[in-house]
């Protein structure tokens, strides 16, 4: 299986829609996820995880990675 388009809305730090395309690390046998403190990188993974599982296992409730406030 390989990740092709993540589309995030709503989720921790990604409180407006975001598209990430990974199409462009196809090529390439490694790639890292990098940037500061809050900026998105567990929200990733934690929305992938929720795509394929419709859970997130790092919290206890939805409460903790629903954002509703929505700018």
């Amino acid at each position: 299986m390989k990740l092709i388009n993540l589309e995030v809305e709503g989720l921790n730090s990604f409180k407006n829609k975001t598209t990430i395309d990974f199409k462009s690390l196809f090529d390439k046998k490694f790639f890292g996820i990098f940037g500061a403190t809050g900026s998105g990188k567990s929200s990733i993974l934690d929305a992938v995880f929720f795509a394929l599982y419709g859970k997130v296992l790092r919290v206890k409730s939805e409460n903790e990675f629903i954002n509703i406030n929505k700018s």
